[in-house]
């Protein structure tokens, strides 16, 4: 847009704090005497309450009927950022025309600015088209000295600011409101360095049109006699520079993090308390093959060159291959020793010296079958002096010294089309002989059938064994994924399709592996259920194969079996889980395929191929085994075990579902409980809400593990029972379909509360369908009797995963986390182990409890400090890392944990430290029954549509009107979240949930002194209710905006990488103004009358539904 100078308006926004005599003399005094007065004058102020006051009175001072002056408190963190944060949002909840024709000129409170500064900065703006602007400055350091002119730079570079400050800071930022809220505002998180951080986001948008004024246009005052942010060795400036170095250490090239730490301790006496994490020595790992014309060196001197390069390659060296060819006659016995020699070392040996063939095209060749070895020749023996300057790394230096060179690629791609057939056939049989003579080595057997040559292993057999010789490991961390071989593989006896792997022996690079041999035939496709069984045995193994094939299967008489195993075997991880699926399906159906190695490739990136057209049928056959089993069991928790053993009790679970599929997992972790001894029995009741009764046995009838004992509620069940008035008045007619949550949990609660009811030793657990249990049940469940004992009602447990929110609650830290973890990995070697930064993200988790949600009313410094990417499993290199990072972005738009997962705390002892809530979700249990079958789920309609949040307002009736005891306690379950492929923004949905997060947020603000209110309320006490509700529905919608002018802003940073097309297009197209003025105008729909009807209904529709099912003779059973 072009900015006029009579269109464009400036809001002024002062931070203060304890500067009464300063703001009023300087800052604001600089501002009155502006010659473009600025539409709004904001001044916030983070100063102690008991210091408020002063500033007040100056600002209620001031007198203007051109332009609109506010004085705020800060409502977010405490310190500048906050501050200005908050001044932010009140122009948000403005009805500004257009922000992208408002600009924000910041001014420190102890700064001023020359009379002329707006209207130049309004004017270069509109001249140049530009939506932001930078003037110079004069810097005053102290009394009696002359300023330092100080100029702004030419045009934004992240580079300037990841290395310091070039001369903008917070009274020289002119931008436009727009583009603030597509940067963020500012980040609360870092006490000092805000303006630098700033600057960094505003480059990373791409849509910043940026122009300087080279004249200082204001006076900024760096006095060394008063205390300010930027004073050596103060604490916030300390705070602040850590901060930013955890934030951006990582995409600093070595240039810009030495100029960083330079000036942090030149300047501010700062330094980081510990070395970022280097990957250099991991990064210098190679493969090598080296190949030698004998004839002109003398063995002994080849020895000790070989014995050389091969002690500095146990630490340098992922595989080592010799190449032998000679150009002369030998001596046949030293040959033979020397041969002796290299095979006791465990090197692989290519023993060509009867071959009339060129050194480089065997070498180039061995390095070519061994993907991303490095190809080396030496001819005679010509020792060099190391070059002064730096090698590579160790293994080059030593080849290089020796006088060896190194072939190019190019080189190699050329020596190529020369090859010979007899040549490769030479070579295949060189390397059969060298696993023959060590598996005779190893095992003294020496009667052998060559079973296959893989591009990883040559395998054999004495008929009883098979001997797997890996010989080249296809990724540079082999040391890792032996060790995890070596602990996980004798434990997978009785798994179908598994062998249990009797030795692995490292000799040398070589790893040679074995298992029991039986009689097999070559596997051709198909046998479905037996490939599903052996995905089944992966996940209760704890693994996944990465390159599940036709040619990797054998199909013995009962089972189709992995022969697979090598650095394709990788702890289970959930892309790994999924793209073993989707191998396996093509293998099934498809193991013909003449393009079937291609098949394999594409279908990692994307099923929408026309031969994976059956694959979300055939995905869903997989529920209830698509998870870690193993880790499952091996679950705990810190809890300790009650000082005596609980009475054995039943256990009544409650679920509603309208998705079978989805709920199959619960229930088959659910049948585990059956072997608690301390539960008498499991129910579980089943609710169908959107789904026939007959489709959900179908799937149910498919599942691999146990279900337990499960009665189905059908919706013809729910009719028949609402019309007897089971339900009450209110409830009475259930409309055919999927109905409202509110009203599906009420019919849930009455079935299950009449179960418990006829059991006294019963208590119930309602749970979401999406959730999933583990083996630390055992250990909480066991606490609930103790519970009971004292005299609580219901516990809320808590969730670990996904977000209980709605996906776009907790977007856009998703999104930034995802363009922060990308940055980071693009500077890391590929081909190193991802460095764990869980330490990083736990301080965090720590210190803000609602990391995961954007909109927290708990803290608002999260949303722009990043989470990282943690190693999904020991091992995971940085390409995988990248990869699995890239496969499951575009899924943060259905709410899939990419970074910010839920990791509950837990304590010692539950009932010690269980606390009063009323923030009931998805995993609650009830202990006293009266809670479901006396309290329905109530939550206002508004235009026909319920608003969300009444499992909360359920826990509110449940304390206040019934008097009950609810506690919070630390028994998490799984929660998987529904990541299906649906978009994010329903609108009417998120309407929803904002109305009744501002329902819940208001009840709670008007009961948090009113602990004993039965919640019979009079009419002034409805109309508080309503004024708190308003304010939080106002400010929930404030975020919301300020979130989707930051979630298209990211969606335009992230734009850059291709991989994320897609995912980009869709943001920017659905995060725009028109939309959330859709969604402010739908939400803003609620009024007064809504909560109204709705607070004098909750005692009248409790007592109908509680009284309700005391008419039915028969209790539902």
């Amino acid at each position: 847009m072009e900015y006029g100078l009579n269109t464009a308006q400036v809001a002024v926004i002062i931070a203060t704090k304890n500067r009464p005599n300063l703001l009023k003399q300087r800052a604001l005094y600089s501002v009155l005497k502006q010659s473009r007065l600025p539409k709004y004058l904001i001044v916030v102020d983070d100063s102690p309450e008991q210091a408020q006051q002063q500033n007040r009175l100056v600002v209620d001072s001031l007198s203007s009927s051109d332009y609109h002056i506010q004085y705020l408190r800060n409502q977010r963190t405490r310190g500048a950022s906050g501050a200005w944060n908050t001044a932010i949002d009140y122009l948000s909840s403005q009805q500004i025309k257009s922000n992208d024709s408002l600009f924000l000129a910041f001014l420190d409170d102890d700064d001023e600015w020359h009379s002329s500064y707006l209207e130049r900065c309004l004017a270069v703006s509109s001249a140049n088209h530009c939506n932001m602007v930078a003037a110079g400055f004069y810097r005053y350091e102290s009394n009696g000295l002359q300023p330092i002119e100080c100029l702004p730079p030419k045009s934004l570079n992240e580079d300037l600011f990841l290395r310091g400050n070039p001369g903008i800071q917070g009274s020289n930022l002119f931008l436009s409101l727009d583009v603030m809220l597509m940067a963020g505002g500012f980040d609360e998180h870092l006490s000092s360095c805000t303006d630098r951080d700033l600057c960094i986001r505003l480059c990373e948008l791409g849509v910043i049109r940026y122009h300087c004024i080279n004249e200082p246009l204001l006076n900024h005052y760096a006095d060394s006699d008063r205390q300010r942010l930027s004073t050596p060795n103060s604490p916030a400036k300390k705070k602040g520079l850590a901060a930013f170095w955890q934030k951006y250490h990582g995409r600093m090239n070595d240039a810009q993090r030495e100029a960083f730490l330079e000036r942090a301790l030149l300047l501010f006496k700062w330094q980081p308390e510990t070395a970022p994490q280097t990957a250099s020595k991991s990064a210098l790992q190679i493969g090598l093959t080296l190949g030698i014309e004998l004839g002109s060196t003398s063995f002994c001197q080849l020895s000790q060159a070989i014995e050389r390069i091969h002690q500095v390659g146990q630490q340098y060296l992922v595989g080592f291959n010799l190449v032998l060819t000679a150009t002369q006659d030998l001596n046949l016995n030293d040959l033979r020793t020397f041969l002796e020699f290299v095979g006791q070392q465990g090197i692989t040996c290519y023993n060509l010296c009867a071959q009339q063939t060129c050194i480089e095209i065997a070498t180039a060749f061995v390095a070519k079958e061994n993907i991303g070895h490095s190809a080396w020749v030496l001819r005679g023996w010509q020792p060099q002096e190391q070059p002064s300057g730096k090698s590579e790394n160790v293994i080059s230096a030593i080849l290089t010294e020796l006088g060896a060179r190194q072939l190019c690629n190019d080189s190699l791609n050329e020596q190529f089309t020369k090859q010979q057939r007899e040549l490769i056939q030479k070579i295949k049989q060189c390397r059969t002989d060298a696993a023959h003579a060590r598996i005779n080595k190893l095992f003294s057997t020496s009667d052998l059938q060559l079973l296959g040559i893989g591009s990883e292993a040559i395998v054999m057999t004495d008929g009883k064994r098979v001997f797997k010789c890996i010989d080249y490991w296809k990724t540079r961390l082999p040391a890792e994924q032996i060790k995890f071989l070596q602990k996980e593989c004798s434990q997978w006896r009785d798994l179908p399709g598994l062998y249990a792997l009797d030795e692995i022996i490292s000799d040398g690079k070589t790893l040679v592996l074995t298992y029991p041999y039986e009689v097999s035939k070559a596997y051709q496709g198909g046998d479905c259920e037996q490939v599903i069984n052996l995905l089944y045995s992966c996940s209760k193994a704890g693994i996944v194969c990465n390159n599940i094939h036709p040619k990797n299967l054998i199909k013995t008489q009962d089972e189709v079996k992995l022969i697979d195993y090598g650095s394709d075997i990788r702890p289970w991880n959930e892309l790994g889980f999924e793209h073993m699926a989707r191998r396996a399906y093509l293998t099934i159906y498809h193991a013909g395929h003449p393009r079937l190695k291609y098949l394999m490739r594409q279908s990692l990136q994307t099923t929408n191929l026309p031969e994976m057209q059956g694959y979300q049928v055939f995905r869903q056959r997989l529920s209830g085994i698509d998870c870690n089993l193993k880790l499952e069991q091996q679950a705990r928790l810190p809890l300790t075990l009650p000082s005596e053993p609980p009475a054995p009790f039943a256990l009544t679970i409650g679920v509603i579902t309208g998705d079978a599929h989805k709920l199959l997992p619960l229930l088959n972790s659910i049948a585990e409980l059956a072997k608690y001894g301390f539960l008498s029995k499991v129910n579980t009741i089943v609710l169908c809400n959107g789904c026939s009764a007959s489709s959900l046995k179908a799937v149910l009838e498919y599942s691999k593990r146990p279900l337990g004992n499960v009665r189905i509620i059908s919706e013809a069940r729910q009719v028949e029972d609402a019309e007897s008035g089971l339900f009450g008045s209110d409830l009475a007619s259930r409309p055919r379909g999927q109905v409202g949550i509110a009203h599906a949990r009420s019919m849930l609660q009455k079935y299950v509360g009449l179960k418990c009811e006829a059991n006294p030793d019963s208590i119930a657990w309602i749970l979401d369908d999406d959730m999933r249990l583990d083996a630390r049940a055992k250990q909480y469940l066991a606490w609930l009797p103790r519970f009971k004992q004292a005299g609580v009602d219901v516990v809320i447990g808590q969730y670990e995963g996904s977000s209980p929110n709605p996906p776009l609650n907790g977007l856009r830290g998703q999104l930034q986390d995802l363009l922060h973890n990308i940055r980071w990995l693009d500077k890391l070697p590929s081909n190193i182990e991802l460095p764990d930064r869980s330490g990083e993200n736990t301080i965090l988790r720590n210190k803000y409890p609602d990391y995961y949600y954007d909109l927290s009313r708990k803290h608002s410094a999260h949303i722009e400090v990043p989470f990282w990417l943690e190693p999904a499993y020991k091992g995971e290199t940085v390409a995988e890392a990248r990869a699995r990072l890239f496969a499951y972005a575009p899924l943060v738009v259905t709410g899939f944990p990419l970074t910010r997962s839920i990791i509950p705390a837990c304590s010692v002892d539950p009932l010690a430290t269980a606390k009063d809530t009323v923030n009931r979700g998805g995993n609650t249990f009830v202990i006293n029954p009266k809670a479901l079958t006396q309290t329905p789920n109530l939550i206002p309609k508004i235009n026909g549509r319920e608003a969300r949040r009444s499992d909360m307002v359920w826990a509110m009736v449940n304390k206040h009107h019934h008097g009950l005891s609810i506690k919070s306690a630390p028994f998490p379950v799984q929660h998987t979240g529904r990541v299906q492929n649906k978009q994010v923004l329903d609108l009417d949905k998120v309407q929803d949930e904002i109305m009744g997060s501002a329902l819940y947020a208001g009840l709670q603000d008007f009961l948090l002194t009113k602990e004993q209110h039965n919640l019979v309320f009079t009419s002034a006490e409805i109309i508080k209710v309503w004024q708190a509700t308003k304010v939080a529905r106002n400010i929930r919608l404030v975020r919301l905006k300020n979130s989707f002018y930051r979630i298209n802003g990211l969606a335009q940073a992230l734009s850059k990488f291709p991989e994320l097309t897609e995912l980009c297009e869709y943001l920017i197209r659905s995060f725009n103004p028109a939309t959330i003025s859709k969604l402010e105008a739908q939400v803003k729909q609620m009024n007064e009358r809504h909560i109204y009807e709705f607070l004098n209904q909750i005692e009248p529709q409790s007592t109908r539904f509680a009284k309700a099912h005391q008419k039915i003779v028969e209790i539902i059973e």
